[in-house]
């Protein structure tokens, strides 16, 4: 019970999404279709979330959607992929989804759109 299993190989995950990233918005039905989803269940939501978080960004197209709603304020791209969060054009952060560099209570939500 003492020896750590990793489970992921987080590593060839990061050289894989770098070699993907410029062709990302070529193939990225899915992320629109869900980013209109998150968008549309987030709408009817009466809070307001001043500071959110986009997990496992890829190009920030969830991120951009939703910052068109009235009830989300600053929405930080993070994705452990330098050539992804590259292509975001907000604030964005370059982390292991796994390591965070948040203090616990600085967000008051977090999305991640095919990424966990």
């Amino acid at each position: 019970m003492g020896e750590l299993v990793e489970l992921f190989d987080r590593d060839l995950l990061v050289h894989r999404r770098n070699r993907v990233a410029t062709g990302a918005g070529d193939h990225a039905f899915l992320l629109d279709r869900i980013a209109m989803d998150f968008c549309e269940r987030m709408s009817g939501i009466k809070r307001t979330f001043d500071v959110g978080l986009n997990l496992g960004a890829y190009h920030g197209v969830l991120s951009r959607e939703l910052r068109s709603l009235e009830n989300v304020g600053m929405l930080i791209d993070v994705d452990p992929a330098f050539e992804m969060v590259r292509l975001c054009d907000g604030p964005r952060v370059l982390a292991d989804e796994a390591f965070l560099p948040f203090s616990n209570g600085a967000l008051d939500v977090v999305v991640s759109g095919l990424s966990l």
